[in-house]
């Protein structure tokens, strides 16, 4: 079973430290690392993923992907985990061996929907009190 670490900090099957962009992404990286689907991992922290296949609007390079991030294909979803890794069947995998191709959609952060409430800082920041705004 995946180690549970604290907070963002999840722990891979090698004994690496990967960190998610929150709560909810290593919720779901743990569950993952657990035996989960990508979409039974994310079901459990409240988030709903698109179904393979779906286009990716916003996507994230792959140099800048952390644990939780899911990566769309037109038939499977895989998981990032950090550090150049990924989920591919249970098992952790180098990035590289997932190619990408026409079947590729994309990478994309499933928690960035849900910033709202979640501190992603999405929402804009109403100044602060103390400041003339000048």
């Amino acid at each position: 079973p995946a180690d549970a670490t604290n907070g963002t900090s999840v722990k891979l099957p090698s004994g690496v430290i990967s960190e998610a962009r929150n709560d909810a992404g290593a919720t779901a990286v743990r569950a993952a690392l657990d035996g989960d689907t990508v979409e039974q991992a994310y079901r459990k922290a409240d988030i709903s993923v698109p179904p393979p296949g779906t286009p990716v609007t916003d996507p994230v390079p792959p140099t800048l992907l952390k644990a939780g991030d899911i990566g769309i294909w037109k038939d499977h979803l895989v998981m990032a985990l950090g550090n150049g890794k990924v989920l591919v069947s249970g098992q952790e995998q180098p990035l590289d061996s997932v190619g990408s191709g026409p079947d590729f959609m994309g990478w994309l952060d499933p928690t960035k929907q849900h910033a709202s409430g979640q501190g992603q800082g999405q929402a804009v920041q109403s100044p602060d009190p103390g400041s003339t705004g000048a």
